[in-house]
């Protein structure tokens, strides 16, 4: 098995995760898991769930409220006030939603 160097932000989910992943978890729940985080380190945190869905097979859900977060999905269930309005590909959920204001 290859070894990558882990960014430090990377190091620090893995350690706080540490104990969720013993036992080789088909699933892995992650409820806003860069909500307090600035753009790139957000991006280097869920660089490493997607690694482990790759190279393990592990099943990772991510809630979030943030598009550039849901990008890293392979798909996307949108839920608004309780209800599924729409399943699909990244591409195909966030192209349908309105643009937001800068």
């Amino acid at each position: 098995m290859a070894y990558k160097l882990l960014t430090m932000a990377q190091r620090r989910w893995r350690r706080l995760n540490a104990p969720h992943l013993v036992g080789s978890p088909a699933v892995i729940l992650a409820d806003e898991p860069t909500g307090a985080l600035d753009t790139r380190t957000a991006a280097e945190i869920m660089a490493f769930p997607q690694q482990l869905n790759v190279a393990q097979g592990v099943t990772v859900v991510v809630v979030t409220h943030e598009p550039e977060v849901a990008v890293y999905a392979q798909r996307i269930l949108l839920v608004r006030h309780g209800r599924l309005v729409q399943d699909g590909t990244p591409e195909q959920v966030l192209s349908a939603l309105p643009t937001r204001a800068a």
